[in-house]
């Protein structure tokens, strides 16, 4: 119990001095050579706002995107309507179904290196490389582990 009493009071010292504080932004700076962009985007597996979702990815142009929590569902949406965007799309299914599916769009062509399966939780891990005006680029695509426990409760235990 004094663990967790620890655990909320430096949370609350943490969110009061953010507050407080304010967090500090800088301008843009602007490109001195060739550039590239990436997004990274949880779709949520629920697909509770599809259209929403795919107009964000198409609106933000990216080269690459990395995706997590994808389905099935997912999938057939993306290819109907980011095909004419993105020339290559890899979909990874989830193993046990649910939030561990990956993709990758990307407008150059994409070579996997390493597909990791999660040896504990849920997430698995997706190693890619493409090639981008910069060079060639490795990438990994992984979904951080949120805050639930093993049975996907939401616990202060979860932080353990």
């Amino acid at each position: 119990m004094k663990r967790h009493t620890t655990l909320l009071r430096a949370l609350s010292v943490f969110l009061f001095g953010t507050l407080l504080v304010g967090c500090a932004t800088r301008p843009a700076l602007e490109p001195v050579g060739p550039t590239f962009s990436v997004l990274t985007y949880n779709v949520n597996f629920g697909g509770p706002q599809m259209d929403d979702a795919v107009a964000a990815i198409a609106s933000a142009d990216a080269d690459v995107v990395l995706l997590q929590e994808t389905t099935p569902a997912w999938e057939r949406v993306i290819r109907e309507r980011l095909a004419l965007r993105y020339a290559e799309m890899r979909f990874h299914v989830a193993a046990r179904g649910g939030a561990g599916g990956l993709a990758v769009l990307s407008k150059a062509a994409v070579t996997e290196v390493a597909f990791v399966e999660p040896t504990v939780g849920w997430f698995p891990a997706w190693v890619v490389t493409t090639r981008t005006p910069v060079g060639v680029v490795q990438l990994a695509n992984v979904h951080l582990r949120p805050a639930l426990n093993d049975r996907g409760s939401l616990t202060l235990s979860s932080y353990d």
